[in-house]
């Protein structure tokens, strides 16, 4: 995305996995309402 900022793949990915999980918990949430 941004090419000046340095490369933190492990961090970006951590990054997504969690807000994957938190969305995911969102989901079920509002789902279940």
């Amino acid at each position: 995305m941004n090419a000046r900022r340095p490369p933190r793949t492990q961090n970006a990915h951590r990054a997504k996995a969690i807000r994957r999980k938190q969305y995911r918990a969102l989901s079920e949430v509002s789902a279940a309402d």
